[in-house]
């Protein structure tokens, strides 16, 4: 069970962290009285784990990790992270520098410090902007498709960890509603077209 995405991130849908670790006791509580045992995590910012958070805007989850370690098994302790290359001004084909920076950033924290399996919440590219978007001459089908593989490559463990991480490609289709995000890319992020269309927007390569 995942309580909450992103809360950590300052503005309208800011929660402190010490609170959504209160909703995490709660729906264990609530769940383990009904005996179900269901792992219970979040899913906050990539650099929402970093120790040593500098970053005005992202609120550092220390409690949140806590309750991730202390509410779960040995076996079932990890947190969701959202980690865009895109946003560190990466380029599609090489993702290293980026991720490696995210790890030293949070993941490491979370991965040495409170025990945590790292899953990426959210990681993708956009494939254009929307209305009054700012292009920065990498927003193009042609690079999505790109930095598909070299995501795919990286997460399968061609990473300087030689590690595997389990993680969730953000998004499936395309959500035109979502107007206000940087670059104006909000409504770019589908691998699908809006409206159910059956075809993706480049060949998707087999999974492991």
């Amino acid at each position: 069970m995942i309580v909450g995405n992103e809360t950590n991130l300052r503005g309208p849908n800011f929660i402190e962290p010490s609170a959504v670790a209160n909703y995490m006791k709660y729906a264990h509580e609530k769940l383990s009285a009904e005996g179900i045992e269901l792992p219970i995590t979040s899913c906050i910012t990539g650099v929402g784990a970093d120790n040593q958070n500098t970053y005005p805007n992202e609120a550092y989850c220390g409690p949140i990790l806590q309750q991730c370690k202390d509410l779960n098994t040995p076996d079932n302790r990890v947190i969701l992270m959202t980690i865009y290359p895109y946003y560190g001004n990466g380029q599609p084909d090489n993702i290293h520098g980026n991720m490696e920076w995210s790890y030293q950033h949070g993941m490491a924290n979370a991965e040495n410090n409170f025990g945590l399996g790292v899953i990426i919440g959210e990681i993708g590219w956009p494939t254009g902007v929307g209305n009054n978007g700012t292009a920065t001459g990498r927003e193009n089908v042609q690079f999505a498709e790109t930095n598909f593989k070299a995501t795919l490559d990286w997460v399968n463990g061609n990473n300087f960890k030689k590690q595997a991480y389990n993680s969730f490609w953000f998004a499936m289709f395309v959500e035109p509603w979502k107007t206000n995000e940087p670059n104006g890319v909000g409504p770019s992020w589908g691998l699908y077209e809006k409206n159910g269309k059956q075809t993706p927007k480049f060949p998707i390569p087999a999974l492991n």
